[in-house]
């Protein structure tokens, strides 16, 4: 098998709450002003005549006629299963009236568009988000922010978000969906891993099927490291890996591979025993299930030198903007997807649940939801749309041998910036002129080493620029940066990490670099341009990932813990640990209790359960040894002088700990309780100035300083978790950090979690020194976080 590169791991998620999808896209409308829906004005009832004994009046449910359109294949398990959920509605809410309508999948996105741009339509239709930015942007959906506010509470974010165009909600979330390798036990006894292992087995006389399409086939690009958009939303599948993955395909073919457009006559060869493998979604898994029984297994599209990226999508229920009952249908649509009833999608249709109240026991469901961990989140943007043309073209003619693989995608690529109107950046005749950058590297350590090293190599590959270099205290950088372009100065860049870059952007404080990285971040991997984004633009250039771990030393403690009961057990057994008393280095163990802190509207949740539990826990930490020291430098000492056993730090202090302890130093994520530990995942970038006199140098200079030499040398000298994916990192301690950063929460840029530090920083330290329980604690945060935020 291929090794595998260390960035793959920071897209994986938790097993059972990623996003997947089926279907394609529909041609882009143009944005009329959208419609939000109102939150129902409460209803008045008049008092009874008398006060005799009566039964209490039941709650009014939603009332009048609903009309829902589905796509679940006529006879399949998704639609029987609808049919018992509709069931149990009308049973349940007996004032309103249901139809329901089946509409085949290939045209009920374009009839839903046709009716409800004529005014009409049915009240809400259930689907895939396979083209809800367009339905969005051409005012086809209904905004939902209002009627849904504080009714998510239970499900993950990854469906929340699947549900959003540029931070407006249009959906109710159902389910993920992502293809996967469905495969015939009774034909082959271990499905491929790799595409080494598939190639092998296919070429050894198992029929592989596929669904010639650009749907089926997107996973596959990921397995040779192929990337479609660049984080400005150029198309980059010309700058490698597509090229890859379509010879490979090609190979597939030539070796037996069967690669059928007709969907039906593909699936018939894997249903009626031909086909030993089959890529396919979810959507069929009871039927496959129903036809072979214990035969049936599902695994991942198999890897290359990369994981397959198959395209993640969320179904849901939208609403029709010109709906006479939108109330009730949103009501509808919140049973359907209630705790119950996606527990019944779930074993009934194989559904991948999103609530984090639903487990799914078959372990093919299971699979699924692996095969989502790692793809792409199908994106919502204008520029996906012109996707599906292009390179539906482009698959039929690389795999009809009407075109190469290499000119198949270049023309496809070139055809989607051109519906896109983009282009390449290109910066004529070299960087020249004066940059100054300013860097938080602590003086002496790994990383300032490591900045001094690419700086020289800068100077030698960028000879027309002048560069200037100053250190600034990592507690002084972002006021000193802010004081000073507010005031018109400041250098031309600096480097940090994404700590405050919303607050940075919506004050003007940071350059939006659109125009100057379009189609320059192509081997950049999404989490990491996603990590430079502030309402849809990129104000940064990616360096590396961080999140904090569990450091130890080898030779005070033999294996990690795990877990929360195992780190307990080892304090208690006389193992020092040191943690840094504060906001950021302790936020993880929330997670660790199913702890959330943010719903989907910005709301402080943190009071309805996992954090006072998370609390208590290191309460008693405290109470069995552990040390919560608020000064860094004291709390470092301890581990680094071999007096404590664990320490929860950051990648940023690995070279200097691993000059410290040598072989004796590991790293293992933070330990788990109920839930894995959810560490603040930020991404470390260089933003210019907008005051800026050479913003072209300034950009250049960050390109080179990380750019796959760079980033390597980063990687190799300074223990950075690289984002590229170009860049490998052989030591297994920065594959710690990468496992840790893989189940982080993303650090979220919006203007409420600014209001996170203060309250929630008073809060670790008054519980902590006991001047407040847990639960007095974590109230008194969050109900003051809502107050700044005005929630």
């Amino acid at each position: 098998m291929k090794k595998r590169s260390i960035f793959t791991l920071l897209g994986l998620l938790l097993v059972l709450t990623l996003v997947a999808a089926c279907g394609g896209g529909a041609p882009a409308t143009e944005a009329p002003a959208e419609k939000e829906a109102e939150a129902p004005a409460a209803k008045a009832t008049e008092a009874p005549a008398e006060k005799e004994a009566e039964a209490p009046a039941e709650k009014m449910g939603p009332e009048g006629e609903v009309t829902l359109w589905h796509a679940y294949q006529t006879g399949s398990a998704e639609e029987e299963t609808l049919t018992v959920l509709i069931d149990n509605a009308k049973a349940e809410l007996p004032g309103l009236s249901i139809n329901v309508l089946q509409i085949p999948f290939d045209q009920i996105f374009n009839k839903w568009q046709t009716e409800v741009a004529a005014g009409g339509g049915p009240d809400m239709f259930v689907a895939p988000n396979d083209d809800l930015g367009n339905l969005a942007r051409g005012d086809l959906v209904m905004q939902l922010d209002a009627l849904l506010k504080d009714r998510l509470d239970n499900v993950v974010q990854t469906g929340v978000d699947g549900m959003k165009v540029d931070g407006h909600l249009y959906g109710v979330p159902e389910s993920a969906k992502a293809v996967a390798l469905y495969y015939n036990k009774s034909l082959i006894d271990t499905p491929p891993a790799t595409s080494d292992e598939l190639m092998q087995a296919v070429q050894d006389g198992q029929l592989l099927v596929n669904v010639l399409g650009a749907y089926h086939l997107f996973g596959f690009s990921g397995s040779f490291g192929g990337q479609l958009l660049d984080g400005t939303n150029t198309c980059v599948a010309d700058q490698g890996g597509w090229a890859d993955a379509m010879q490979y395909l090609l190979d597939l073919k030539t070796a037996g591979a069967i690669f059928e457009p007709d969907y039906g006559k593909a699936e018939a060869l894997f249903r009626n025993g031909e086909a030993a493998m089959f890529v396919n979604g979810p959507w069929a898994l009871a039927d496959y299930k129903a036809d072979l029984g214990d035969d049936l297994g599902v695994a991942p599209i198999p890897a290359g030198s990369a994981l397959a990226n198959p395209l993640n999508g969320i179904d849901g229920f939208y609403i029709n903007p010109n709906s006479q009952n939108a109330e009730a249908a949103v009501e509808l649509a919140l049973f359907l997807t209630n705790k119950e009833s996606a527990q019944i999608y779930t074993d009934q249709a194989g559904h991948v649940p999103i609530r984090t109240d639903v487990k799914a026991a078959d372990p093919l469901v299971g699979g699924f939801a692996e095969a989502s961990s790692t793809g792409l989140p199908r994106p919502q943007s204008a520029e996906f749309g012109n996707y599906w043309g292009p390179f539906g073209d482009m698959f039929t003619k690389v795999l009809e041998g009407v075109s190469t693989p290499e000119e198949g995608v270049n023309e496809a690529c070139a055809n989607m910036n051109i519906a896109n109107g983009k282009e390449v950046a290109v910066t004529e005749g070299g960087a020249s002129g004066e940059v100054t950058l300013w860097h938080a590297y602590q003086t002496g350590s790994a990383e300032e080493e490591t900045l001094a090293t690419l700086i020289d190599n800068a100077k030698a590959e960028l000879p027309g620029l002048s560069i200037s270099v100053l250190q600034i205290p990592f507690d002084q950088i972002f006021n000193k940066w802010q004081t000073e372009v507010a005031a018109g100065g400041g250098p031309d860049m600096f480097v940090a990490p994404n700590d405050d870059l919303g607050n940075l952007a919506r004050g003007d404080l940071v350059m939006a670099l659109d125009e100057y990285l379009q189609g320059r971040l192509a081997n950049v991997v999404q989490t990491g341009v996603d990590g430079m984004k502030v309402d849809g633009k990129i104000y940064g250039v990616p360096e590396s990932a961080k999140a904090v771990a569990l450091y130890y030393n080898k030779s005070l403690i033999d294996t990690p813990p795990a877990t929360t009961d195992e780190l307990m057990k080892a304090v208690q057994d006389g193992q020092l640990l040191v943690n840094v008393l504060g906001a950021y280095h302790l936020f993880g163990f929330s997670g660790s209790f199913g702890g959330q802190l943010l719903d989907a509207d910005g709301k402080c949740i943190a009071d309805q359960g996992g954090w006072a539990d998370a609390m208590q826990y290191l309460v008693d930490l405290k109470a069995a040894g552990a040390v919560f020291e608020p000064d860094y430098g004291k709390a470092e000492a301890l581990f680094r002088n071999g007096e404590a056993a664990m320490f929860v730090n950051g990648p940023w202090a690995l070279a200097d700990y691993k000059a410290d302890l040598g072989d004796d130093l590991g790293v293992a994520p933070i330990p788990a309780g109920t839930e894995l530990a959810t560490p603040l995942n930020g991404i470390d970038g260089f933003y210019v100035n907008p005051n800026s006199q050479n913003v072209e140098g300034a950009v250049e200079l960050a390109l080179f300083l990380t750019s796959k030499d760079s980033a390597q040398i980063y990687t190799d000298q300074a223990g950075h978790v690289p984002i590229r994916t170009d860049v490998e990192a052989a030591d297994p301690l920065v594959g710690g950090f990468a496992g840790a950063s893989a189940t982080g929460l993303p650090r979220p840029q919006s203007v409420e979690f600014g209001n996170y530090w203060g309250p929630f920083g008073d809060m670790f330290t008054k519980v902590l020194e006991d001047v407040s329980t847990p639960e007095e604690g974590v109230n008194e945060a969050c109900a003051n976080m809502n107050t700044a935020n005005e929630k």
